[in-house]
């Protein structure tokens, strides 16, 4: 039976990327959290930043699933990231959050007469939630993470039944993660009904050490995204570094790489483009940047031999008050296993208070 090591992918914006390569050779290295106003002190005790994004359905034009089709409710679907100051035991730190809710139906197509699988509908309501507690010091270092993931899929990509009489499951687990000063240690913890552990690749209660695990650049996948944003961008932005993949019991090596940047006629002024911000957000004139902002597109993938495929991320970079630089993550997009075509993240609402 196949094993769903990367089975929460799409929800929990846990990477299934392909091998890649490039012909970029100029790396840029983490150089300040620009999340920050102060990218030179701690947060503040009354920071926090949350940021809203929708959560879009398209399927494939070309070569899509012609078994299976899939709608969301986009009105009850989104993802949410947030940053606070924390503590983690004695540790002054950083809180970094991101919530997943994704509502929709999957449908199973009766294509011809020759075809056994009837029709049928499958509806689901899926959240997943992260918790990343770390520090920076020339870069983000990660200390602790909490993950309560939840997912439903299709057990094949035809939507017929498994051995097991299952045309969809919905699957459920924790894990957990602990970074010493050489090791990690990871936990898993599965949630769902019993039934559904023959799904997973590693057994209830599972615990694994991956040693020595920074001995290279390292990035937590719960922050793939999110660690971006301490980089200077740049169109030949490249990075490499390794994740662990708490499922598949496997450290993997990664890249960033920067496949486009223009400057975004569209979103000069976030505020008319529909984003909705905080007073804090926003100058005199109402726009949120100074000056008009440029967009950036980051690939984040797998770099070895064999993968799934890439997520995308487009960032937007301004000056505000002649001082500060914000990176902010504007739109993410990701493929839907089997074909069933792409979720896209975008930004829709930014709360910051200092």
């Amino acid at each position: 039976m196949r094993k769903f090591i990367s089975l929460l992918a799409v929800f929990a914006v846990l990477l299934s990327a392909t091998g890649c390569s490039s012909n970029n050779v100029v790396t840029y290295n983490p150089v300040a959290p620009y999340w920050q106003d102060d990218i030179s002190s701690a947060l503040t005790s009354t920071y926090s930043e949350v940021c809203t994004y929708s959560v879009d359905y398209a399927p494939l034009e070309e070569r899509g699933n012609i078994y299976l089709t899939l709608t969301i409710d986009s009105g009850n679907s989104y993802y949410k990231t947030t940053v606070t100051p924390a503590t983690l035991g004695e540790t002054s730190c950083a809180l970094f959050t991101a919530e997943t809710k994704v509502k929709g139906v999957y449908t199973v197509k009766n294509t011809d007469e020759t075809q056994k699988t009837p029709e049928m509908t499958y509806e689901f309501d899926d959240y997943s939630v992260s918790k990343t507690w770390f520090n920076w010091n020339g870069g983000i270092h990660v200390l602790k993470t909490e993950e309560k993931l939840e997912s439903s899929t299709p057990v094949v990509a035809s939507g017929a039944e498994d051995k097991n009489g299952n045309r969809f499951v919905k699957l459920a687990c924790t894990i957990t993660t602990e970074y010493g000063d050489q090791d990690a240690t990871t936990k898993l913890e599965i949630t769902s009904d019993e039934s559904t552990a023959s799904y997973f690749s590693l057994a209830d209660g599972y615990e694994g050490t991956f040693k020595k695990y920074k001995s290279s650049n390292y990035v937590d996948r719960n922050m793939l995204a999110f660690a971006l944003r301490s980089f200077d961008f740049a169109k030949d932005l490249s990075y490499s570094f390794s994740t662990i993949d708490v499922l598949g019991n496997k450290k993997h090596s990664m890249k960033y790489t920067c496949s486009s940047s223009e400057t975004a006629e569209e979103i000069k002024n976030l505020k008319e483009n529909g984003v909705v911000l905080g007073k804090e957000n926003t100058d005199e004139s109402g726009s949120f940047f100074s000056f008009s902002p440029a967009t950036y597109e980051m690939k984040i993938a797998v770099n070895e031999t064999y993968g799934g495929t890439p997520l995308y991320c487009k960032y937007i970079t301004g000056e505000k008050k002649d001082k500060y630089y914000y990176h902010y993550l504007y739109t993410m997009k990701t493929n839907i296993p089997y074909s069933l075509g792409t979720y896209t993240y975008t930004l829709k609402n930014i709360e910051r208070t200092r």
